[in-house]
C-alpha cells in the first residue's frame, strides 16, 4: 500500500451524468481546511505512503490552496498527482501559467478527465490547450482518462486529441453503476467478466473523503455511502477523516483482513468463499464490469462475512490472532 487520495470538497464546475460522488456546481460537501492540512502534515511522515493524489470534486476550483498542500508533501519527497478535467485550460497560455504552478508545487502528474460525458460541460478545446502547453512543461507527466459506456464511447473524444497524444497515457474504463451512474440503463454497463473471475483490486490504499469517511479505496467509499448497505459502514470504513489519523489509518489497512484479502487475492476470494458456504446469491456467476462492481456485489451482507469469520481470521497477521 502506497498511495493516498484526498477529495477535499466535491464542487465540480461539471455535473457529469456518470459521476461516482454526484458532484456538481451547488455541492456543498467540503473537508474543513484545517482537516485537509492536518491529513497533509501526517501524510509526510508515512513512509509507506509514496503517492498523493487530490481527487474531486474539481480540485482545481481551489488551486491556491491545494498546490500550497502540494508543496509540502513534494518537499516531503511525494509523488503528487491531481485529477481535473482542465476547466483551466482557457487558452495554451494560460495553461501553460497554471502547468508552470503545478511544477513549482512539486505535481509529477495531472489526470485529465476527458470524455463525452465531460465534454457536455468542459469544452475540448480547454483539454487541447493543456495537451498543447504541456510541452513547455514535461516535468509533468500527462494522463487522458475516459469513462465508457455500452453507447457512449470515447473514440471520438479521442479522435478530436489526434496528435495531441505523443506521450500521454491513455485509461479508459468501463463506468460503473455507482453515484448518477445507477440512472443508466443496465444494459449501458458492459460486462466482460463473470463473479467467477480472478479480478485482482486496481488499488488498495487510503482515501478520505470530503464525504466523511476514510476507506480503503473510493469504491469501497461508494459502497458505504448506499443507504442499503449501511450496515457495512463499520466493516470498510476506517473512520472520519476528522478523526483517524493517517498513520494509524494505515497500520488499519495492513491489519484488518478484509483489506488484505483484496490487496492479495481481489475479490473474486470472497465469491469463492461464499459459494463453498453455500450462499444462495454466489452459486451461480453474474456478469460485472470490473472488480469495483464486483466489489459492490460482494459488501452487501454483513452476516455473509460472519460465516466466512474463520478463513478471513488466517488474513490477519499472525501478532493478532
Amino acid at each position: 500500500m502506497n498511495t493516498l487520495i484526498i477529495s477535499p470538497h466535491f464542487r465540480c464546475v461539471a455535473h457529469c451524468r456518470h459521476c461516482g460522488v454526484e458532484a456538481g456546481p451547488k455541492d456543498e460537501r467540503q473537508m474543513d481546511d484545517d482537516v485537509v492540512r492536518a491529513i497533509v502534515r501526517e501524510a509526510c511522515d508515512v513512509p509507506e505512503l509514496k503517492i498523493v493524489s487530490f481527487y474531486g470534486g474539481e480540485p482545481m476550483l481551489r488551486a491556491d490552496f491545494i498546490l500550497e498542500q502540494c508543496s509540502i508533501l513534494s518537499a516531503h519527497h511525494k509523488a503528487v498527482m491531481i485529477y481535473t478535467n482542465g476547466f483551466w485550460g482557457i487558452t495554451e497560455a494560460r495553461a501553460r501559467e497554471w502547468l508552470e504552478r503545478m511544477r513549482t508545487a512539486g505535481v509529477v502528474r495531472v489526470v485529465l478527465s476527458a470524455d463525452q460525458f465531460h465534454s457536455e460541460f468542459v469544452p475540448l478545446e480547454r483539454v487541447r490547450n493543456v495537451l498543447r502547453a504541456r510541452s513547455h512543461v514535461p516535468e509533468i507527466g500527462v494522463t487522458l482518462s475516459v469513462v465508457d459506456t455500452v453507447s457512449v464511447r470515447s473514440d471520438r473524444v479521442i479522435d478530436e486529441l489526434d496528435g495531441l497524444l505523443d506521450g500521454v497515457d491513455v485509461f479508459a474504463i468501463d463506468a460503473v453503476p455507482i453515484g448518477r451512474a445507477t440512472t443508466f440503463p443496465e444494459s449501458e454497463f458492459s460486462k466482460n467478466f463473470t463473479s467467477f473471475d480472478a479480478l485482482p483490486c486496481p488499488e488498495v490504499g487510503l482515501n478520505y473523503s470530503a464525504s466523511g469517511v476514510v476507506t480503503a479505496c473510493p469504491a469501497l467509499e461508494a459502497i458505504v455511502q448506499l443507504p442499503s448497505n449501511r450496515r457495512m459502514e463499520p466493516i470498510l470504513s476506517l473512520g472520519s477523516p476528522e478523526k483517524m489519523p493517517v498513520a494509524r489509518a494505515v497500520e488499519l489497512v495492513q491489519e484488518r483482513p478484509i483489506f488484505r484479502v483484496l490487496k492479495d487475492e481481489g475479490p473474486g476470494w470472497f465469491v469463492a468463499r461464499f459459494r463453498e458456504a453455500g450462499i444462495p446469491e454466489f452459486q451461480n456467476p453474474v456478469r460485472v464490469g470490473s472488480a469495483c462492481e464486483l466489489c459492490m456485489k460482494v459488501f452487501v451482507d454483513p452476516d455473509h462475512l460472519a460465516i466466512i469469520a474463520r478463513e478471513l481470521e488466517a488474513y490477519k497477521p499472525p501478532a493478532l490472532r
